[in-house]
């Protein structure tokens, strides 16, 4: 009679002690499923909750050997299944190391260039924005992840335990706001004033590093004629009775890509009726002062990853400037803020 190997594996005295996992007894040494899954959050935000059933529609999942670089695998979603909390994502691969990008919604987003259906590498598997050297629309909400996962085979760890990989994902769209303040009520017109920035987030590379040259533009303007003085911390600008007056607010909203701690983004201010700039400062540095002010226990790259809106508030005088030895309102705090040193 033939020898009958029994893969039995669950507790070996003096040898190996598996806690809180599942024996698998089998008579084949192969035999042991191996279920491994990808799981999502993406409570990389402000609030530090997990939002990703409700703002993440869709996945893209790209699984390269870690050893040799080939993609092994792929996946995409974009079902009802992401809006339920606890979603996974089932991984047809082997046991082994691996490489694995994530981006999340990028199904029917126009904002980006397309993924690649089969990338020979993880270089390949860079984003851009769609428009070119400009961007005058809003962004589709794209986030971003990666890490290194190694997958057991159950047949060595003898556990019918599935295995899951989670992912933290990241934000790359932004909104920036920037508000110009008439005190006194002076009626504006959105054609009064042009607000752009100019950045190098062009591009997003497999591991969210950022790259290329654009300018932003906004996407929408429009006058605000009950900008309410008390709501938005108006008084901490100006010694003004404010109580006699509704101020007139000009804003300009911009939809840019993901923000890091090393970049001077040139934000500027331009008064259209004689094209002099009243106002330019680098976007990051002065953003982060908040972060200084109310969240300094994050580092700096942290915190700009978990913000996806920003508001800045310029107070104008009567010709329409602006005091560069004025204060600004960043998310309705008032600070002195950092400017380039080209007046």
């Amino acid at each position: 009679m033939g020898l009958i190997y029994k893969h039995i594996i669950s507790v070996v005295t003096g040898s190996l002690l598996l806690t809180g996992a599942t024996s698998c007894v089998t008579e084949n040494l192969d035999a042991c499923p191996n279920d491994y899954y990808a799981a999502f959050r993406f409570d990389m935000n402000i609030h530090d909750v997990d939002a990703f059933a409700k703002e993440v529609g869709s996945v893209d999942l790209y699984c390269f050997d870690h050893n040799d670089g080939r993609l092994v695998y792929r996946a995409h979603d974009h079902s009802d299944a992401l809006a339920a909390e606890g979603y996974r994502m089932r991984l047809d691969i082997e046991p082994g190391t691996y490489d694995i990008i994530v981006w999340g919604g990028m199904h029917e987003n126009t904002s980006f260039t397309a993924l690649p259906t089969s990338p020979a590498t993880m270089n390949e598997l860079a984003l851009s924005i769609a428009s070119g050297a400009e961007s005058t629309s809003p962004l589709t909400a794209l986030w971003h992840s990666a890490r290194t996962v190694t997958f057991t085979d159950n047949n060595v760890t003898g556990t019918l335990d599935p295995q899951v990989a989670t992912f933290s994902l990241v934000k790359n769209t932004n909104r920036v706001n920037i508000y110009l303040v008439r005190l006194d009520g002076t009626e504006l017109s959105e054609r009064d004033f042009t607000v752009r920035l100019s950045s190098a987030n062009a591009r997003m590379a497999h591991d969210n590093a950022v790259s290329g040259n654009i300018l932003y533009s906004p996407w929408a303007v429009d006058i605000l004629h009950d900008y309410e003085t008390e709501a938005n911390n108006l008084g901490a600008l100006t010694s003004r009775d404010m109580t006699v007056t509704t101020p007139t607010a000009h804003r300009s909203e911009l939809s840019v890509g993901r923000l890091m701690a090393d970049a001077r983004s040139r934000l500027e201010v331009i008064r259209n009726s004689d094209g002099k700039t009243i106002a330019a400062l680098p976007l990051e540095p002065n953003i982060l002062l908040y972060r200084q002010e109310f969240f300094a226990s994050m580092d700096e790259q942290e915190y700009l990853d978990r913000i996806d809106s920003a508001d800045i508030t310029f107070v104008l005088s009567d010709d329409n400037g602006w005091d560069v030895t004025s204060r600004i309102l960043i998310n309705k705090w008032a600070v002195l803020p950092i400017q380039y040193v080209d007046w």
